[in-house]
């Protein structure tokens, strides 16, 4: 598996933006695995403060519930088409 780090305006890493949000965790490796990120000390440390700020994955609320209503049936199939219209309008 490949793995590489971004940089969209160079001076952003979009993992560790991830991660400080609390929208990512950061997978632990060994000290001295060749698998790790060249930023992997820096996620680490956006991991921790994500941690101590509650955010994300690592706040203490509950995560709110998604529904999804499921329109690929043959009795919704009516209401599968008029919104696979709709979508063409806009």
């Amino acid at each position: 598996m490949s793995f590489g780090v971004i940089f969209p305006d160079c001076f952003s890493n979009v993992a560790e933006a991830l991660v400080s949000k609390g929208l990512a965790t950061v997978v632990r490796y060994r000290q001295g695995d060749d698998q790790r990120s060249s930023c992997y000390d820096d996620l680490l440390k956006a991991e921790d403060r994500a941690e101590k700020k509650a955010v994300g994955v690592h706040s203490k609320k509950e995560s709110p519930v998604v529904r999804v209503a499921d329109i690929s049936g043959v009795s919704h199939q009516c209401i599968s088409v008029s919104f696979f219209r709709l979508l063409f309008f806009y």
